[in-house]
């Protein structure tokens, strides 16, 4: 692991501010809360809001808050059914901006969720880094502020506290910190040789690769500059994590085999194993699942014996103590400790939509971009229930088999 070192900055930079905002799709509450933020931001920039739907009360809101207003609506170059400038994608609407205004106009672009308040010194905080002539991306930790409005946030932010400490800061001893959606800062020469934002559902993936691939250097600060939104429900979140392993599976399998022979080796290499989580934690359960089914219609169950079950129980102990090891890297470690058992059971009750995540890629199913609700809606409790269900019907007619089969005793030896 790595922290970066700081650098004072010297060059007088001319930095825009952009966010991205779908209104019908998301409360304009949230987005005048990100906007104060944004202006509100020391260092001397413009903030920018680009609404997709050109819409009147976001103009009268960026007139009273001391934004910029830019819409592509009514600007056809800008909207393409693929590409740069794709229809209805956050990528599309920054590249449009990009390409009209700030290409231009400044010499550093930071880019925000809507969602996503930074704090008043952000920028002060990553543009020194770029006095660094190969920096061409700085990127911080991704944090939410709503982690306590239910069981769902608090496991899906536990999920986040190893990627946002350790293995960032490990990715970026190794050259090759990922940028990641919620908020990223780009130096306006850089983002003009990779043409603007990747056009890909992972763009930010993607870009950290077209980045790589051209010889520019990242930069990934492990401190909570700004907090964001996660989803409260299951539909919001089981989508969001769908749709995040699409778009990872996806160009690990379509996109990075044609980009690997323009990376450094040890880009590659970690290339390989970034976000291998979403292709193993669909198959070792479904591989479990396959093996528990064929000890039933068996009638044994060697796992459950009194040799292996201390065992077993002495492996999981001394993991969770490495785990709280690793903990003491955290970002915000007396907050951020503990056993995580919220995020370990959104992990058991996921992995059915990984695997249709799999299924999506493998037959190169095109899914329209949907924004990631991050308030509660209408209770979608099926979305939960029905794979889980299905596998233990399975499990009791795997059993019935076995009984059947008059091998009944489930072996415990």
């Amino acid at each position: 692991m790595k922290r970066p070192v700081e650098i004072e900055q010297k060059s007088d930079w001319k930095v825009g501010v952009v966010t991205t905002y779908v209104p019908a799709s998301e409360p304009i509450e949230m987005l005048e809360e990100t906007v104060k933020g944004l202006v509100a931001m020391r260092y001397p920039h413009d903030t920018w809001v680009l609404d997709e739907g050109d819409d009147t009360m976001v103009k009268e809101l960026c007139e009273r808050l001391g934004a910029h207003h830019f819409s592509r609506k009514h600007l056809s170059q800008y909207q393409s059914d693929e590409g740069t400038f794709k229809a209805h994608t956050k990528y599309g609407n920054v590249n449009a901006w990009l390409f009209h205004i700030g290409f231009e106009r400044y010499d550093i672009i930071s880019s925000f969720d809507p969602d996503h308040v930074p704090k008043s010194n952000f920028l002060e905080q990553v543009l020194g880094y770029f006095e660094d002539k190969c920096i061409g991306y700085v990127q911080t930790a991704q944090v939410y502020y709503n982690q306590l409005a239910s069981f769902i946030a608090r496991g899906a932010a536990e999920e986040t506290y190893t990627y946002y400490s350790t293995i960032q800061m490990a990715s970026y001893s190794l050259g090759y910190p990922i940028i990641t959606g919620c908020h990223n800062t780009h130096r306006v020469e850089a983002l003009k040789e990779v043409n603007g934002f990747a056009a890909h559902d992972a763009d930010d993936l993607l870009i950290t690769l077209n980045y790589r691939s051209h010889g520019w250097h990242g930069v990934y600060v492990p401190k909570v500059l700004a907090k964001g939104l996660t989803p409260v429900d299951w539909n919001g979140y089981l989508k969001q994590q769908r749709r995040w392993a699409r778009s990872v599976l996806d160009i690990k399998f379509r996109v990075f085999p044609k980009l690997a022979n323009d990376l450094p080796l040890a880009t590659r290499a970690i290339s390989a194993v970034h976000g291998l989580n979403y292709l193993i934690e669909p198959l070792i359960p479904v591989a479990g699942i396959m093996i528990l089914m064929s000890l039933l219609m068996g009638g044994s169950n060697p796992l459950l014996s009194t040799l292996m079950v201390p065992k077993f129980f002495i492996f999981i102990i001394i993991l969770q103590f490495i785990e709280f090891y690793r903990q003491r890297f955290f970002l915000l470690p007396r907050q951020e400790w503990g056993l995580h058992w919220r995020a370990r059971l959104l992990r058991y009750a996921k992995w059915p939509y990984f695997l249709l995540a799999l299924f999506d890629v493998v037959i190169n199913r095109k899914v329209p971009y949907v924004i990631t609700a991050k308030k509660s809606s209408q209770s979608h409790r099926k979305l939960i229930l029905c794979p889980h269900l299905a596998t233990a019907i399975f499990m009791t007619i795997a059993m019935i088999i076995g009984l059947i089969r008059g091998q009944g005793k489930l072996g415990v030896s």
